[in-house]
């Protein structure tokens, strides 16, 4: 897969949210992003459904 181990597409709105409760890491080479990490806590397990199940 191209895009490394993408599971949920998210829009802006729940990216900022999971943002505000935990910051998101996101690694540059350049002005490319090479890798990021999403943090999700139980706060936001609702907004995306398909992975707060396994929360």
């Amino acid at each position: 897969m191209e895009d490394g181990f993408v599971t949920v597409r998210h829009d802006m709105d729940v990216l900022k949210k999971m943002n505000d409760f935990g910051p998101h890491v996101i690694a540059k080479a350049g002005e490319k992003v090479a890798a990021y990490a999403l943090a999700m806590t139980f706060q936001n397990k609702e907004d995306v459904p398909v992975l707060g199940t396994h929360v």
